[in-house]
């Protein structure tokens, strides 16, 4: 059924309104790390900017000959996003010595 909703008009707190507190298989309380650490896709943003953000923060400076007004960005909540992108770098660089 929440696939179903019209989420436009919602806000942003659609999806964490119901979201269990615990992990449902494990029991852990780590339903907050919902962000998968090699991800594929980013959604939500309606900036374009913010992407070139996301590419500087896992990839190099250079990501855009569209200007730098990303560089002024500020990310919400930066400590936790710190955190996740930690992990991101982590896996990436597991996944890189994998292959």
């Amino acid at each position: 059924d929440v696939l179903l909703w019209n989420r436009m008009g919602q806000g942003e707190w659609w999806y964490w309104k119901n979201k269990p507190k615990k992990h449902p298989i494990t029991g852990k309380d780590d339903v907050h790390h919902c962000c998968g650490e090699l991800p594929i896709a980013f959604h939500g943003y309606q900036d374009s900017q913010w992407f070139f953000k996301l590419e500087s923060e896992f990839y190099s400076e250079e990501v855009s000959d569209e200007g730098d007004s990303w560089k002024k960005y500020q990310w919400r909540n930066p400590t936790v996003t710190e955190k996740y992108f930690d992990r991101v770098r982590r896996a990436m660089k597991k996944a890189a010595s994998i292959g």
